[in-house]
């Protein structure tokens, strides 16, 4: 669910009722709807399983019972989100905070939008960089230099992209 997309603004409540009659396997939380995530999740029965689309927010999306995120952010930089899940799993507290910094700093880097994600992947050799197809704003010199200068780290470091 994702209300800034679609417009439509589905409460904890009310999706508990529409999830009992549609029985989803799985349902996506994103936007409004992700930094309600505890809300949702305490709405439903155990299933369906809810995944986050904060890619940033993995350790508190499993801690408030979620099967994990969704992150677009990932297709760019893909370590900086999988070294999260791995510290979560192993319950390592300085791991994970380690991760998440990494992971806050491509946040940071690319907004959390397509605007930001489309030049990253184009930085890393994974597209071109060309026209979105949904009307956006274009990001600014300062935003594309961010993103240049994390993806010159990510291959100085021979991060895996």
């Amino acid at each position: 669910m994702f209300s800034e997309r679609s417009g439509v603004v589905v409460e904890p409540a009310e999706f508990a009722g529409i999830a009992a009659e549609a029985g989803p396997a799985g349902v996506k939380l994103s936007g409004l709807a992700a930094e309600r995530f505890e809300e949702y999740h305490a709405a439903l029965p155990p299933e369906p399983r809810l995944w986050s689309g904060a890619g940033t927010r993995l350790a508190e999306v499993v801690r408030h019972g979620g099967a994990g995120v969704v992150s677009g952010l990932s297709a760019a930089f893909p370590e900086p989100f999988a070294m999260p899940a791995d510290a979560v799993a192993s319950g390592d507290p300085l791991a994970e905070r380690t991760a998440q910094a990494r992971a806050d700093e491509v946040l940071a880097a690319l907004g959390g939008t397509v605007e930001g994600i489309k030049p990253a992947l184009s930085h890393v050799g994974r597209g071109t960089g060309g026209a979105l197809r949904m009307p956006a704003s274009e990001i600014g010199p300062d935003e594309r230099r961010h993103i240049a200068r994390l993806a010159e780290t990510a291959q100085a470091s021979h991060i895996p992209r």
